[in-house]
């Protein structure tokens, strides 16, 4: 079968773009079932100026493939609704099938998000989406696809998920497909373009976080030989410099990151790379990170989430503040890494003296960078379904509300609150000389500077 591989548009702007490498495992698991894969990435080809968010579906149209699937966030509901049912009016038989966060979270509702879909996956289809197109033809079964979710007798059924132990079996991934040269600097200076993944799963149990319908809450690896063998592959293949680690919970299991770093360092590989995701701060330490440093690692993102333990216990992250300070501390006088921590604000429960707390903890860090999100609760959460048993998420639109953009519904602060909190929280964090300059110094390019003014802008005005 001709499959297309579609990223949707989104109806706001994160100014993060890189490659889909889900996708990429995806186009790896369905090849070698002999199907032919196309991708089209919306979103890049919005940034490239290629498409119009009108004249996107009209591209979409144009295409013959005989099964189209959407991995689709929350923010990408409409388009993706709007995209099948005009897809779906052209030609009624083809299928088109959706997964991702969307699906995972909004397992019990997706097709009431989307009512011109045929079929929905939750978490990782490497093995479910293959299985689900050798049974298309009329009498197939579903039963024994993991985690797919479709419509029997009127009836919406879901399948149990499987989470793949080997996770080298799912290699290599379709980079040919993913074209990562064609993709933009990050706006805060790390180089996403070639997103590596070495580990899958979280077994920390955040109210917060929707990690775990996606992944699940065991710890896989990668053999640490396949990660370096693919980071090789993209240096010749695609004249690689830099690279960036995606995994949730890189450094959760300390041996391997450190086998990692020094298998880097055995192979005599100088390369730059940073961990764009954020790490949990207790599993770091002074002698892991100048190991990292040795083996080119320059930059980390790092999850405090709030200033107050109060709050820290009301998400039930486990963490304890004071030591999350002094890993912190040590790690910036004893490395040149530059780190970025990320900071909810407005979690149930937090008072707006909790938020400004979160707020001068940042500020009195040594951190290069902060980023403050507002919080959303995310389908399948904890917290999610505290909210809705309380009745409190009757006027919250799952399609509008997220991390990064101007709330329109808020749960502790009023949204107008929650937003000059953040807009506070950004200006006292950055108009400092010390960030100043360290931004003005990591600027490699004109492409590279107007994207970073792009973002500033968007964080301004609540985009």
């Amino acid at each position: 079968m001709h499959v297309l591989l579609v990223r949707p548009l989104k109806e706001a702007d994160f100014h993060y773009l890189c490659p889909d490498i889900g996708l990429g495992y995806l186009s790896t698991a369905l090849k070698r079932q002999g199907h032919t894969v196309e991708l089209l990435d919306l979103q890049l080809a919005l940034f490239r100026r290629q498409v119009t968010a009108k004249s996107a579906i009209d591209l979409l149209l144009q295409k013959q493939a005989d099964v189209i699937g959407f991995k689709a966030l929350n923010l990408e509901l409409p388009f993706a609704r709007a995209a099948a049912a005009a897809l779906k009016a052209q030609r009624p038989e083809r299928k088109l099938i959706v997964g991702g966060p969307a699906s995972s979270g909004l397992q019990d509702q997706i097709f009431k998000h989307l009512p011109a879909v045929d079929f929905a996956f939750r978490g990782e289809a490497e093995i479910g989406f293959p299985a689900l197109l050798a049974n298309l033809e009329p009498g197939g079964r579903y039963e024994d696809i993991p985690g797919l979710i479709w419509r029997e007798n009127g009836q919406v059924r879901q399948n149990p998920q499987i989470f793949t132990e080997d996770l080298d079996s799912l290699g290599p991934i379709d980079w040919e497909l993913l074209n990562p040269p064609a993709y933009p600097t990050d706006w805060s200076g790390g180089d996403t373009k070639f997103p590596i993944m070495a580990t899958r799963g979280c077994p920390y149990t955040c109210n917060y976080c929707q990690g775990h319908t996606i992944c699940g809450r065991k710890f896989r690896t990668r053999s640490v030989e396949a990660v370096i063998d693919e980071i090789q592959f993209l240096q010749r293949r695609f004249g690689l410099t830099s690279f960036s680690i995606a995994d949730d919970n890189f450094t959760f299991n300390r041996e391997y990151s450190v086998r990692f770093a020094e298998t880097l360092l055995s192979r005599n590989i100088k390369l730059k790379w940073h961990c764009h995701n954020a790490l949990r701060v207790e599993t770091l330490d002074v002698e892991l990170m100048r190991l990292f440093e040795k083996a080119g690692c320059y930059y980390a993102r790092v999850a405090i989430e709030s200033g107050s333990q109060r709050v820290l216990d009301l998400m039930n992250r486990r963490s304890n503040l004071e030591r999350i300070k002094e890993i912190i501390t040590q790690i910036a006088a004893n490395t040149h890494i530059r780190m970025m921590a990320f900071f909810i604000l407005g979690y149930p429960g937090e008072t707006v003296e909790e938020a400004k707390m979160s707020i001068d903890l940042a500020c009195r860090l040594p951190l290069d960078r902060a980023g403050f999100f507002n919080f959303t609760p995310l389908p399948g959460t904890v917290i999610y379904q505290r909210l809705q048993a309380e009745g409190l998420l009757e006027n919250f639109d799952i399609e509008k509300n997220a991390l990064n953009v101007k709330p329109l519904v808020a749960f502790s602060h009023s949204p107008r609150t929650l937003h000059w909190l953040k807009l506070k929280g950004l200006l006292r964090f950055y108009l400092r000389p010390r960030v100043i300059k360290g931004l003005l110094a990591d600027i490699e390019s004109f492409e590279h500077f107007r994207r970073l003014l792009q973002r500033v802008t968007s964080v301004v005005f609540g985009r």
